[in-house]
């Protein structure tokens, strides 16, 4: 009987821990709507001149950007964005 009390509370633990670990989503803001992508280029590739990416804590693989874009981070002052 403890036996099975501790199991099921080893795979309810680790089934509730599963869902709590964050997701480092990207957020692009176009034309007054949001969408959320998994990675910074998928984010990129989707967003047009003009747009905001706002973008996680984290490290991500490099990549050029050719776009002229406001990119806001986690930790960031929303009076002084960084536009590239």
């Amino acid at each position: 009987m403890r036996l099975t009390i501790t199991f099921l509370l080893a795979v309810s633990f680790t089934a509730l821990s599963s869902n709590l670990v964050a997701q480092k989503l990207i957020a692009l803001h176009h034309a007054g709507t949001a969408s959320f992508y998994t990675t910074p280029l998928a984010a990129y590739n989707a967003a047009a001149n003009g747009d905001t990416l706002y973008i996680p804590g984290g490290n991500f693989d490099g990549f050029v950007m050719q776009k002229s874009l406001t990119l806001i981070g986690a930790g960031h002052n929303p009076y002084h964005p960084i536009s590239c």
